[in-house]
């Protein structure tokens, strides 16, 4: 693998050394983004994601085409171009008090090693980065296909006999969930990863979930697949 341009960076956390790449400086004039984002039609999208989301033009992903191809071709090893499936803005607005228990438990958007999930922070440290963790009763950090029944079985099975996740966000390891590494956020920072990773994001149970559309923790949520 070529060494990473200026700005980017490389990791490999747990066991099974999945890679993360963190983007700084990732777009190249982010504040349109969160002007955009004042008037955007955010609306609720699916039962998982804790808040709400807008569709976003995924052309923007052309102005970061750089870093982006070193990252789909040196470190995910992509030999095909991939193709943009989603792309939204998204802020985080539920409060811990409203959050369901699979929105308290780490999660994966993807059964398959061919979807890259790109999240693009347009917020602020204190807002949170996103941490990712190991299962601890089966040892599980990525849920593949083949896996992915085993893994939702047993986690049924525990909230059968243990009750279900406290109410908040997961911070950190507990009894079901064990965090292998966190990625602070940043302004204008993107981190890249797999979509099959178990992972959180990083959000207190403190904060201001009340904040005024455009701040808050603000993101662009991309996912690229190999088609």
């Amino acid at each position: 693998m070529q060494s990473p341009p200026n700005g980017i960076s490389v990791c490999t956390h747990g066991a099974e050394q999945e890679p993360v790449v963190i983007i700084d400086d990732f777009f190249p004039s982010p504040q349109p983004i969160q002007d955009y984002a004042k008037t955007a039609p955010f609306a609720v999208h699916g039962a998982f994601y804790p808040g709400v989301r807008a569709p976003f033009d995924p052309s923007y992903l052309r102005g970061p085409a750089k870093a982006l191809h070193y990252a789909v071709t040196e470190v995910f090893g992509f030999k095909k171009n991939p193709a943009v499936s989603e792309c939204f803005l998204s802020i985080v607005t539920t409060p811990p008090a409203g959050l369901q228990p699979a929105q308290r438990r780490a999660h994966f958007d993807c059964n398959d090693g061919e979807t890259l999930a790109i999240l693009h922070y347009l917020c602020d440290e204190a807002d949170g980065g996103t941490s990712f963790y190991r299962h601890r009763a089966t040892g599980f950090e990525t849920i593949t296909e083949e896996r992915r029944q085993t893994y939702l079985d047993t986690v049924e099975h525990e909230e059968r006999q243990y009750g279900e996740p406290p109410q908040g966000y997961l911070s950190g390891t507990n009894h079901q969930f064990e965090q292998i590494a966190s990625y602070g956020a940043k302004f204008n920072r993107a981190i890249i990863y797999r979509g099959y990773s178990l992972h959180s994001g990083d959000i207190s149970n403190a904060q201001n979930f009340d904040a005024p559309l455009g701040a808050g923790r603000l993101t662009v949520n991309s996912f690229i697949t190999v088609t």
